[in-house]
């Protein structure tokens, strides 16, 4: 059973967007520039206010602080999305192969050909327009469902997912 299929740019976009919306790290990393933000632009609300006796400052640096909340979550997906866009690795474009085979998951493109134990495949991912096969919290392969050119990618991946749980047992 195997899959050919084509990879673009916004592929791996759409992988780094999802790693970022659902990793401990990104979301941390949010979480830490939201409170960072918020603080920073409260207090220099507050010293402007102390400074000029004018409390104008307090409700400006809040309203900035309730921007920056809502700024900060979608600047850090947008960042990620740009960063992955603009990687320019040969085997991050162009014509791929997945196979199922017995020993694992073979995967090929232009300049790799490797085969994956089915115990090293953490979790399989699906989203309206992808499948991420993860091969860790950071790595993993990415299979766009519009740009599959030969195979049937359904009956593919759910062999996957059975012989990856199979082998976790």
């Amino acid at each position: 059973m195997k899959v050919e299929y084509e990879i673009t740019p916004e592929d791996w976009a759409a992988f780094g967007e999802y790693h970022a919306r659902t990793s401990s790290h990104f979301r941390k990393f949010v979480h830490v520039g939201i409170a960072v933000g918020v603080v920073l632009l409260l207090a220099i609300g507050e010293i402007l206010s102390l400074s000029t006796d004018s409390p104008v400052f307090v409700v400006v640096g809040l309203v900035a602080a309730i921007i920056w909340v809502l700024y900060w979550p979608r600047q850090v997906i947008a960042n990620v999305r740009t960063h992955m866009a603009r990687k320019d690795q040969p085997c991050l474009r162009g014509r791929h192969l997945m196979e199922v085979l017995p020993e694992g998951l073979h995967a090929k493109c232009d300049v790799t050909d490797s085969v994956i134990g089915w115990a090293g495949i953490r979790d399989v991912i699906r989203t309206a327009d992808h499948v991420f096969v993860m091969l860790s919290d950071e790595q993993g392969y990415v299979v766009p469902k519009k740009r599959v050119i030969t195979g049937d990618l359904e009956p593919l991946i759910d062999e996957v997912e059975h012989l990856r749980r199979r082998s976790s047992v």
